[in-house]
């Protein structure tokens, strides 16, 4: 790889090796007798270069593109990944670690699927560590799939919102997440009186309300949604005439609260 040596301090270098050693998940469907059985276990695929092109940044933030043919072929067989696969798959993403010495070095972000290309598209600001200046042993890549989205909760979320899908157990509510310090500090900082928020926090609690939700943000990978815009999939009839949408710092993923707690 390129130089490791940064002017933040050691701490920097360390952070980016441990993106050599990230965890990987397991395929979609996995049970832990699937281990005696052959089949894949985690999901973490060898590509050749050509499989792989690095694009220029035009507002991507850490999201590229991925062919729906290769994410299947990366999750491995199963029953999920063949109910997914029937559809177009749009909006379905991959928090990844790429590793390519002599193509790529050490990159990291989400991919979602495109249709109409043929690789992975890494956009420059994927990419942590630039590729090594000197002659390659080998030109492979490593990918690896740390998630997969829509995750457990966000399903579980849009059964709760959407009138048209089953609604989840009590067991599964209880699952969701309240909103969390980062977004009850913007929204007051906004100008929304705390005793508002501490009610909705009570009757989030009581199961009373559902008017939050924390989403994975990508890219358009359809070019179709004009500047300026969110697109928010999966309300049904209950799209808000109003949705507040921020950032939360440490888990660098957007959040959305419908105006009215």
């Amino acid at each position: 790889f390129d130089s490791l040596t940064y002017d933040h301090g050691a701490h920097k270098t360390i952070s980016r090796l441990k993106l050599l050693v990230s965890p990987s998940r397991r395929p979609p469907g996995w049970k832990h007798e699937d281990d005696d059985t052959g089949r894949q276990i985690f999901c973490m695929r060898r590509l050749k270069k050509n499989q792989v092109e690095v694009i220029e940044d035009n507002g991507h933030l850490g999201c590229g593109f991925i062919p729906k043919s290769l994410l299947v072929e990366v999750l491995g067989k199963s029953e999920d990944v063949d109910k997914a696969s029937v559809g177009s798959m749009r909006g379905f993403a991959i928090q990844v670690r790429i590793i390519g010495p002599s193509s790529v070095g050490i990159a990291k972000g989400v991919l979602v699927v495109k249709d109409g290309i043929d690789k992975i598209q890494v956009p420059t600001s994927m990419i942590k560590v630039k590729k090594s200046k000197t002659e390659p042993l080998h030109d492979d890549i490593v990918l690896n799939v740390q998630k997969c989205f829509p995750w457990e909760s966000h399903k579980i979320m849009g059964r709760i919102i959407n009138d048209h899908l089953k609604d989840p157990t009590e067991r599964q509510k209880r699952e969701v997440k309240k909103p969390c310090n980062d977004v009850m500090r913007v929204l007051l900082c906004k100008g929304v009186d705390g005793d508002v928020l501490q009610r909705y926090e009570d009757d989030f609690k009581e199961q009373i309300k559902f008017n939050h939700a924390s989403l994975i943000g990508v890219i358009d990978p359809t070019g179709l949604i004009p500047s300026g815009k969110v697109f928010i999939p999966g309300m049904g009839n209950k799209t808000p005439s109003r949705v507040f949408v921020t950032r939360v710092s440490d888990w660098s993923v957007p959040y959305y609260c419908q105006t009215a707690l």
